[in-house]
């Protein structure tokens, strides 16, 4: 029997370290507060911007959350967007479909949406060339302009031989942005 004394002995001292463990863990008041990481379903912010003036940075946020709320409530893509009236009228393609989102100033909300037949042979020849979003081609202008609020984005047919996105800011400023890969192809000033 010897030899279960000395099994017993390491499994009573390694018993009494646990409970010795235990009644210290118990004696402290320090907690430490627990963070749940960030969640958020606001979709990914455009990128940032390069310097310009506060009302055309403001302009062009609501520019971006303008096509980001257009685009999620047709589940589709959008392909036009300007500013008429204090609102945004974003033009998205929905399949075949062609549906007009308009927004609030801020792009934020959604005011009306309407469909009309089918998009049109230029913005569907545009959209199926395309390798950049109309968020893309947004930055990409605001990148080679440096300043302004865009006021209108739409599809140009030709444009140094290729389709690109004419994006027209409101100091009346054009920038040429080739929708299959984000490329500059003229700035008119």
């Amino acid at each position: 029997m010897p030899h279960r004394h000395r099994i017993l002995r390491p499994t009573a001292a390694l018993g009494a370290l646990a409970a010795t463990a235990l009644v210290l863990a118990g004696c402290t008041s320090t907690t430490l507060p627990v963070e749940a990481p960030p969640t958020s379903t606001a979709p990914a912010a455009p990128p940032q911007q390069s310097p310009s003036t506060d009302a055309a940075a403001t302009g062009n946020d609501a520019a971006f959350a303008a096509i980001t709320t257009a685009e999620d409530e047709t589940q589709g893509i959008a392909y036009e967007l300007e500013l008429d009236d204090g609102l945004w009228e974003v033009r998205v393609a929905v399949g075949d479909t062609d549906a007009e989102v308009r927004t609030s100033g801020d792009g934020a909300e959604v005011v009306s949406t309407d469909t009309d037949d089918t998009v049109d042979d230029d913005d569907r020849r545009a959209l199926d060339a395309a390798g950049i979003t109309l968020a893309v081609a947004l930055q990409a202008a605001i990148d080679g302009h440096g300043s302004g609020s865009v006021d209108e984005i739409s599809v140009s047919d030709d444009v140094e031989g290729q389709l690109a996105w004419e994006v027209s800011f409101t100091d009346d400023v054009e920038v040429y942005v080739a929708v299959v890969d984000g490329a500059i192809l003229r700035v008119d000033r």
